[in-house]
């Protein structure tokens, strides 16, 4: 009796748990799935704004781009540039316009940092020195259009307290952008854009979560208890040779190029001497002779560039003659 009843079950008892299993499959699938997003919200979170970002001067109406990360062989400093595009719209030229500001624990009131603009048209540069295995939340805001009260008392700074709020608020803004696109820019209070540096991202795989380490030791220099940063070697291998190499691939390029057509050549010009009718070869003739002039145009041309670049990106004292020299926490 009890075997005929369990097996009139049996169907229904294999549905319920073959129903059990699915809906365990689809918990754990949901779990897991959150979890990942979860983990790879924290990663960029953690991480450094990516290289590329757009970031929103709200009241001068000017933008600024990530443009890239360095540091040196030791690790002894943190880098980060910044291209500018103000449009029709004009920020300030001077250093002592900005405040360099940070939400994180720094451990002190004020660490060192240097920040300024190449020239008066050129990149924004922080950078950190000897920084922690952490990452930076660092905000450059805009005195001259931020409105509320701020004074400078030596290592540190005083921010009227609503000021002091729309500022934080404004560096959420932007450090929302990291995690979510859509967060909007406009809604910005105050002349703040925010950025994370670290030379520790949980994203090491990604380019554009890449800090360049450039070939060197290290770029600061201590003598007794004065502490400086080699301008003239970060500009040197930062800005001019990347691009005097690029520039001279250019012209290896269009030099390899040249070199394997008169090769060519030569051999269409062995087959023509021992028969000067050979239309395949006449064609090909022709056709060399052509590409070889069009290398020879695009040579001479990335020549004259290579030449340009070199005068361009000739280094000038007054590249970094503008800059400060603190990070200041905000309360």
């Amino acid at each position: 009796m009890l075997s005929k009843e369990l097996s009139r079950l049996a169907p229904h008892i294999n549905k319920a748990v073959n129903g059990f299993i699915a809906f365990l499959l689809v918990v754990v699938t949901v779990v897991f799935v959150g979890y990942n997003f979860t983990q790879d919200k924290k990663a960029v979170g953690n991480s450094q704004t990516p290289i590329g970002e757009t970031l929103y001067f709200a009241r001068s109406g000017a933008t600024v781009t990530v443009k890239n990360y360095y540091t040196d062989r030791k690790k002894d400093v943190l880098i980060a540039t910044l291209e500018v595009n103000e449009g029709s719209s004009k920020l300030p030229t001077h250093a002592n316009d900005y405040w360099v500001v940070t939400t994180s624990d720094i451990g002190n009131k004020s660490i060192p940092t240097y920040f300024g603009r190449m020239n008066t048209d050129g990149d924004y540069f922080v950078i950190i020195p000897y920084p922690k295995d952490m990452t930076y939340t660092v905000a450059i805001f805009n005195t001259t259009t931020s409105g509320g009260e701020v004074k400078s008392n030596g290592g540190q700074i005083n921010i009227g307290q609503g000021t002091n709020s729309k500022i934080i608020a404004d560096i959420t803004r932007d450090l929302l952008k990291n995690v979510n696109t859509s967060s909007n820019q406009q809604a910005k209070q105050t002349d703040t854009i925010a950025f994370n540096m670290t030379l520790s991202s949980e994203i090491p795989n990604d380019t554009k979560y890449k800090v360049t380490e450039l070939d060197i030791d290290s770029l600061l220099k201590q003598n007794g208890d004065t502490l400086s940063f080699d301008f003239k070697k970060f500009y040197m291998m930062a800005y001019r040779d990347l691009a005097v190499t690029a520039g001279r691939q250019k012209v290896n390029e269009y030099t390899n190029e040249i070199q394997g057509l008169n090769d060519k050549m030569k051999e269409v010009r062995e087959t023509l001497d021992r028969n000067p009718d050979d239309e395949v070869a006449l064609r090909q003739q022709e056709t060399i002779n052509s590409n070889i002039q069009t290398a020879e145009d695009n040579l001479a041309t990335a020549n004259q560039t290579l030449q340009e670049i070199k005068k361009k990106f000739k280094y000038d004292e007054n590249t970094f003659s503008d800059y400060t020299t603190k990070m200041y926490r905000l309360k």
